[in-house]
């Protein structure tokens, strides 16, 4: 009984195993969870990325034809169907100067909306 008392033992208990594996586990769905945060960021940042470069390439499109010619007040763009424009001018001080707003949403999604504003002189 004296010899079984005074042995050293060189492992690590059930317990001690248990309770290090489940430090692991929180840790490692901290990790999963922050990862995914950033991937949804990311996708978020992408799309409205996308939204900026239309929405500029509209202002273009439309400073080249003038505002005066503007026909259509809403519609698709050619190479991403799945977006939508809007725009509206606004005449400010004189008829002269005008504030065209640009509003560019996924389709999907309506409530996403991405705003631009130029001053245009004519």
């Amino acid at each position: 009984m004296l010899a079984n008392s005074n042995r050293n033992s060189f492992g690590f208990t059930l317990i001690e195993i248990l309770v290090s594996l489940s430090i692991m586990g929180i840790a490692l769905m901290a990790v999963l969870k922050s990862s995914l945060l950033i991937q949804e960021s990311l996708l978020d940042n992408n799309q409205a990325n996308i939204m900026a470069m239309l929405g500029s390439e509209k202002i273009s499109q439309i400073e080249l034809q003038g505002p005066e010619n503007i026909y259509q007040w809403r519609g698709n763009f050619d190479n991403q169907d799945n977006y939508v424009w809007e725009v509206e001018t606004k005449p400010l001080f004189n008829n002269r100067l005008k504030k065209l707003l640009i509003t560019i949403y996924p389709a999907e999604s309506p409530e996403d909306k991405f705003f631009l504003e130029k001053l245009i002189f004519e």
